[in-house]
């Protein structure tokens, strides 16, 4: 989607960046190509951090079918990158904060990046009000010093290895883990919870104490590893007559699982994922930091044949919506990576099915402890019982009736190892641990939809064969906790200084 470097001059390695003049071009157009704005060469410089930011200010007034584009080029013309068209209904635009206006007009904040080649990093940050009325305010540019190294230490080990990690960390400037990132033209009296500023700034800039490979390394349990061979798709097979008959259950209940599978064919220990979960927690880092290891991504790589096979093409994309689970008895449903307790859909049945009624996208949900109806089991409420399934304009379609959908439900028991689907527009829950006598669920969840169902947060199977950076594993990771935020407000269970 991007258009890479073109001259090897720009690339930044151990040096400090040589481009010492930019510009920034930002322009907007509608869907079908006619232009709408081009604002004035931005001149820009990085600052120490290897950040800079342009202040844009230019309104999107009840445009639909929006098309923003930054571009970065050098001064003598070339190249640097291009986050290429960003849309307005883009699934990773991230809510920043929410507020009310003195005349009641609620508003948000929402930002969105693309990373492009070789470290760069583009992110627009807008301000989306109720009456549709936007404004582009703010095209932001972050450089990564990172990537450089981890392809380095690729070659390295040993004490090499730790060199080569202490000078990432030397050149790269830390920000205090106690400030906030807050927008200047914010009102003094927002209220943005603390570690939700960090994750902010994170996300824009990852720290590089948290893109060490001994740190993670460290956590590691069961022989997990962090960015080694990259994974290989295909190992388990097509699952043949099981794959059939699931794929019926799905067509005539909307849910359905595969058993007994064989990830130890794709060097994959789920026994493992579970206790550097475990590990993670003692670090103060919530269960979807487990996506920082390879085996999760081999993992998943696995499933996209299968998906393929259940949606009925090769053309299938992944959700990077991505989450994991471990929950604790009697805990109340605050921390993050507890129980999702309330009844809910993915997706509407439009969003999720062709005109002619054919699914288009699957929810996964991989168990990596035997799930009892004790220890956190999965609940969802078949599709013959579900009165509104095709029925995407009813107020109650995305809102269901909790006691009502609850009575219905029918419990998911699984042993570790085993993948749950539903159609991604199927109602599902989960209920909690209610006894500190068997141990909690542990899980993570992704979804699979046709190319292009996903929109821009997603990942195709060639990209996931070619390995997923250090960084942008981590970015993944913040973008979740920051998309679900709902969830869990105040981020319990999260702390970001372990990696000082």
């Amino acid at each position: 989607r991007f258009k890479p470097f073109q001259n090897s001059d720009h690339l930044l390695g151990a040096a400090a960046f040589r481009c010492t003049y930019m510009e920034l071009h930002v322009s907007a157009s509608t869907s079908d190509g006619l232009p709408l704005f081009t604002l004035d060469p931005i001149s820009v410089r990085l600052s120490s951090a290897n950040e800079a930011s342009a202040r844009c200010m230019e309104p999107l007034t009840s445009v639909k079918g929006v098309e923003l584009q930054a571009r970065l080029v050098d001064e003598e013309g070339a190249l640097l990158c291009d986050s290429g068209p960003v849309t307005l209904c883009d699934e990773d635009w991230v809510c920043l904060s929410c507020e009310t206006a003195s005349g009641g007009m609620p508003s948000r904040l929402l930002s969105i990046a693309r990373e492009c080649a070789d470290g760069w990093t583009l992110f627009f940050d807008m301000k989306e009000r109720s009456d549709t009325a936007s404004v582009l305010r703010f095209v932001r540019i972050v450089k990564s010093r990172v990537r450089q190294a981890e392809h380095a230490a690729a070659d390295l080990s040993g004490q090499a290895e730790a060199e080569l990690e202490e000078e990432v960390v030397a050149t790269q400037v830390h920000r205090p883990l106690d400030c906030t990132a807050v927008d200047c033209t914010e009102p003094e009296s927002m209220v943005v919870h603390p570690k939700h500023s960090l994750l902010l700034q994170m996300f824009r800039q990852p720290d590089a104490r948290l893109l060490k490979l001994s740190f993670w390394n460290s956590i590691a349990q069961g022989k997990l590893t962090v960015m080694q061979d990259p994974p290989c798709a295909g190992l388990l097979g097509t699952c043949g007559e099981q794959l059939r008959n699931r794929r019926s259950d799905l067509d005539q209940f909307g849910y359905s699982r595969l058993q007994q599978l064989p990830w130890s064919q794709a060097g994959v220990s789920v026994q493992a994922l579970s206790d550097t979960i475990d590990a993670l927690k003692t670090q103060g880092l919530p269960p979807v930091f487990i996506f920082m290891y390879d085996q999760v991504w081999s993992l998943l790589l696995q499933l996209f044949d299968l998906a393929a096979q259940i949606l009925d093409t090769d053309a299938v994309e992944m959700s990077l919506s991505v989450f994991a689970w471990a929950l604790e008895p009697d805990a109340a449903e605050s921390r993050v990576g507890s129980n999702f307790g309330l009844p809910h859909r993915d997706q509407t049945y439009d969003d999720c099915h062709t005109q002619e009624g054919h699914l288009t996208m699957l929810t996964t949900w991989i168990a990596l402890v035997p799930v009892t109806h004790d220890n956190g089991c999965m609940y969802v409420l078949p599709s013959d019982r579900d009165e509104l399934l095709t029925m995407p304009d009813d107020p109650c379609h995305t809102k269901p009736d909790e006691q009502g959908v609850k009575s219905l439900g029918e419990a998911l028991p699984c042993d570790a190892g085993d993948v749950l689907m539903w159609r991604a527009n199927t109602i599902h829950w989960g209920s909690s641990c209610t006894s500190d006598r068997v141990q909690p669920r542990k899980s993570m969840a992704t979804m699979f939809g046709h190319f292009g169902t996903c929109k821009a947060n997603s990942i195709s199977k060639d990209a996931l064969e070619a390995g997923v950076q250090l960084d942008t594993r981590l970015r993944i990771i913040l973008r979740t906790l920051l998309q679900y935020k709902m969830w869990y407000p105040e981020f319990a269970g999260l702390s970001l200084d372990v990696a000082s």
